[in-house]
């Protein structure tokens, strides 16, 4: 089942959508290999504001606290 543009479909226990997630996905992992991991950060919080719990920007997250020395 495919989601039209800006519409959700859900897979499991995630409600995700179908166009916006990939890009943000792509622009965080850029940002963490050019070693922007304040920029990779503030994506990955953005993220958690627009579409909610998701565990994976949750590790985005911490994982760049990490990187950038602030644990």
């Amino acid at each position: 089942m495919l989601a039209q543009p800006g519409q959700a479909f859900d897979v499991g226990y995630h409600v995700y959508f179908e166009f916006m997630v990939p890009f943000l996905q792509g622009k965080i992992h850029y940002y963490m290999r050019e070693k922007y991991y304040g920029h990779a950060q503030n994506e990955a919080l953005e993220g958690l504001r627009k579409y909610g719990n998701d565990p994976l920007l949750k590790f985005y997250v911490g994982a760049n606290k990490v990187l950038e020395g602030e644990l």
